[in-house]
């Protein structure tokens, strides 16, 4: 396919600050007008919109264009915001695994470019990789997480590399972020590199600071603020007590220092 313009001269949407979560209208369009882009046919469209909200199509309704179209463009912009992400992972699925399209894999590369750029464009913290949801941060986020698993997959951690990964998942679980589970699995990360960094794979991570801080790079204050961040997990996500609610900010905040603090881990450790 010809590239357009703004892809010939490396032009895109300016990215907006994330200010939602959810599915606003704007996306819900972008979805259909891509998907339409890509290829998939308004019966297909209404079949995965179907399958995702639960519902039998209009049997009324058989002729493409307008009837099948206007019934699954109705489900795709009246449903829960979350039904509208399942939907687009559907649509993935189809174009790369669906044997009606020719080129089946770049139609679904495509339509995933495509949506991550409306996601950008609009400010919405969600991003598609390989045919998957997930939370989407700001760039500073994005670029500590990225970091983090680079480290933990040079030094050959794969228990704190799966642990992060849980944490992202968990933060992008629809309709609600299991944010609680984001916090453990995030400390959990941090506890599995100190454990290799300190050779003492039997402490806690408490335990390793205070008896092997200095060994492995986190001296004073850093020594203090870790200490504060693991009595922080603890009191609210490992032992949850009533009126200590987790919010998403507490559960993002907890990731991204986490994954800074493992990137500063490594760099310390491969200082000379």
């Amino acid at each position: 396919m010809t590239k357009r313009f703004s892809e010939r001269e490396g032009l895109g949407p300016v990215p907006r600050p994330i200010t939602a979560h959810d599915a606003p209208r704007e996306i819900r369009e972008a979805l259909i007008v891509v998907a339409e882009m890509c290829g998939v046919r308004p019966s297909l469209l209404r079949e995965l919109a179907c399958q995702a909200v639960r519902r039998l199509p209009n049997a009324q309704n058989w002729s493409d264009y307008p009837n099948v179209w206007d019934e699954a463009c109705g489900i795709v912009l009246e449903c829960e915001w979350y039904r509208v992400y399942d939907i687009a992972e559907s649509i993935y699925g189809s174009l790369i695994g669906g044997e009606s399209f020719d080129h089946k894999p770049e139609r679904g590369h495509r339509f995933e470019r495509e949506m991550n750029a409306a996601f950008v464009e609009h400010g919405v913290g969600w991003t598609m990789e390989a045919g998957h949801m997930r939370r989407r941060g700001d760039e500073i986020f994005e670029a500590s997480v990225t970091s983090a698993q680079t480290a933990l997959q040079s030094r050959k951690f794969p228990k704190a590399a799966e642990e992060l990964a849980e944490a992202m998942r968990d933060l992008s679980r629809r309709p609600e972020a299991d944010r609680t589970g984001a916090i453990q699995h995030a400390m959990a990360a941090l506890e599995c590199v100190a454990k290799e960094l300190s050779g003492d794979r039997t402490a806690t991570l408490g335990v390793i600071i205070k008896q092997h801080g200095a060994r492995i790079g986190v001296t004073p204050p850093l020594d203090a603020a870790l200490d504060k961040l693991w009595g922080f997990s603890s009191d609210r996500a490992r032992h949850v007590r009533e009126g200590h609610d987790v919010t998403l900010h507490d559960a993002e905040l907890t990731v991204r220092l986490v994954a800074a603090v493992i990137t500063y881990l490594d760099a310390q450790a491969r200082r000379p």
